[in-house]
């Protein structure tokens, strides 16, 4: 063997919507999603949510558009029981949203708010120590006040990100990194110097493109009433607001090395899911 490192081809998006073709037959629902990398996140949920439906695959078509069309293309109209579920990020602000039959937007802006749940999150913590108590963790955590706040304190940076979409500015967004905007030492806590300097070169590009600057705090700027009155769940990337929340338990217990990752994977697994009835409902409907 060489030294090098075996690397195995990812498939093509091509490759991927041509999969759900061989699970004819074995699944009852064909459910299409957007990101590769939550393939296992989703179908966790998808399990839990659909418990009755007989399911051996998703099908992660590698990003909203890939999703879209495959949901258009009328080359797939044979396959029954085809379920499109896509992010809401900021579709409904953007007019972006498209009403296509079996394609469902969730009612919060990412897969990943739906695994903000307290109780899930304390599960976590038990399954990394079993010696240490739910009531003292629950205690120690606060998870039921700081879960919101954080949600709360990102809600002025996510206007941000909005406005730098409705006018396409070009500045990277919603996909940094949260740590790119927190204290060095709490990275669950937005930093406001760091955030301030974002806004400067947000205000550079409105500059340069004629349009009105933002004040700061950006959030009294009218171009975002209707985002105030939006619920925090539906305007802040739940994976975001997650990654501050794996800072602030790590600051709180010792969790070794653990990732991201399976950090999210695991609350999932520890998840009942009920703020994802409605959503559930509505497909079940369709379904009928």
């Amino acid at each position: 063997m060489s030294g090098q490192e075996q690397v195995f081809p990812e498939r093509s998006a091509g490759g991927l919507a041509a999969m759900d073709v061989f699970y004819v037959g074995f699944n009852e629902v064909n459910f299409y999603v957007e990101d590769a990398e939550q393939e296992n996140l989703y179908f966790e949920i998808l399990r839990k949510k659909f418990p009755d439906v007989r399911l051996e695959k998703i099908f992660p078509l590698c990003g909203k558009p890939n999703v879209l069309q495959h949901a258009k293309d009328e080359g797939n109209s044979e396959i029954p029981h085809r379920v499109y579920i896509l992010d809401k990020d900021f579709d409904d602000f953007l007019g972006k949203k498209e009403a296509l039959d079996n394609v469902f937007y969730l009612d919060r802006f990412c897969i990943e708010n739906y695994v903000l749940d307290e109780d899930a999150l304390i599960e976590f913590v038990v399954e990394t120590d079993p010696k240490l108590k739910r009531d003292e963790i629950r205690e120690h955590l606060g998870l039921e006040a700081v879960l919101p706040e954080i949600g709360e304190n990102l809600r002025e940076l996510f206007a941000v990100f909005l406005l730098i979409q409705q006018e396409a500015l070009g500045i990277p967004n919603c996909k940094e990194k949260p740590e790119k905007f927190c204290k060095s030492k709490r990275l669950w806590e937005p930093c406001p110097t760091l955030i301030g300097g974002y806004l400067t070169t947000v205000n550079t590009a409105l500059d340069e493109k004629g349009a009105n600057r933002l004040p700061s705090p950006a959030m009294p700027d009218p171009r975002f009433e209707d985002f105030r009155k939006a619920a925090a769940e539906t305007v802040v990337s739940g994976k975001f607001w997650l990654a501050m929340v794996f800072h602030y338990i790590k600051s709180k217990y010792g969790l070794g090395s653990i990732t991201f990752p399976s950090f999210v994977f695991r609350t999932a697994k520890n998840c009942s899911f009920s703020s994802m009835d409605a959503f559930a409902a509505e497909v079940k409907e369709a379904l009928a």
